[in-house]
């Protein structure tokens, strides 16, 4: 955990307040380190939002060029030049 919390506004418009981890995620839709929001009972184990280089559902699909992210789960990606 961070310490620090965001706000995710759900899908049924409530807006709540989740604490904030760096995750390394590894999947068929987005693979790296992103900051994601902790959520006690999610409807899936990883839920990856409008993130930029995050996939689509077609595994072809190349990485999305995203202007408008999400701030449910995963909505920032974090810089590997460190």
């Amino acid at each position: 955990m961070t310490g620090s919390y965001e706000l995710c506004m759900l899908i049924d418009g409530v807006v709540k307040r989740y604490p904030t981890a760096i995750a390394d995620l590894d999947t068929p839709y987005y693979t790296g380190k992103a900051k994601v929001l902790c959520i006690d009972t999610p409807v899936q184990d990883i839920i990856v939002g409008n993130i930029p280089g995050a996939r689509g559902p077609d595994r072809d699909t190349k990485p999305r060029d995203v202007k408008y992210t999400s701030q449910c789960i995963t909505d920032t990606p974090l810089s590997t030049d460190n």
